[in-house]
């Protein structure tokens, strides 16, 4: 069983890794939807997080078109027509990679033995079945970047127990240009 505060605070965390790294000027618009009707989205990046309570699962649905493909492109500073839908599934899972560790970072703070999945690449009729896991809870979002529908996303949480936690967003982290993060 998860709490209503833990839900909300899931749901906030993905609200903001989002809005962090999928708008173009990272500042996605991000609303919660009470369910989700798609039509012609034809597939999704699954990531997924897991700690010893509890598993998250993302899907980030997509549909290769020329909205997406040029929005792609520009994050890459390439022509969109140069892109090989290979490279554009890639870098469709990276942005949804990178959505999903800034997620975990925040989970990270609360929940310190949690890690992250390589995302997966599934058909968006895959998600039809996630009612049949026993999830303690499902929550459906839009993403939007200056009025453009980006794209809608899922969050599943399937509990191993009781899941309650309190959790404050970290401060937004200072812009700055010219540093150099060595792993």
């Amino acid at each position: 069983m998860i709490s209503h505060r833990a839900k909300t605070h899931f749901n906030e965390m993905l609200r903001r890794s989002m809005a962090e790294v999928l708008g173009s000027a990272g500042r996605a618009e991000v609303s919660l939807l009470p369910d989700l009707q798609l039509q012609g989205e034809g597939q999704v990046v699954m990531l997924t997080v897991a700690s010893y309570s509890f598993n998250l699962m993302i899907f980030l649905y997509f549909e290769v078109d020329d909205v997406i493909r040029a929005r792609v492109a520009a994050l890459q500073g390439r022509d969109a027509d140069s892109l090989t839908d290979r490279e554009l599934r890639d870098a469709l899972s990276e942005r949804g990679n990178l959505c999903c560790g800034a997620l975990n970072r925040e989970i990270g703070r609360v929940f310190p033995h949690a890690g992250l999945s390589t995302p997966n690449i599934l058909d968006r009729r895959c998600v039809e079945h996630v009612r049949l896991l026993n999830h303690a809870h499902l929550q459906h979002f839009r993403v939007e970047d200056q009025g453009a529908l980006l794209r809608h996303a899922t969050l599943c949480v399937c509990a191993r127990g009781e899941v309650d936690f309190s959790w404050e967003a970290a401060p937004e982290p200072e812009h700055t240009a010219g540093e150099l993060e060595l792993f």
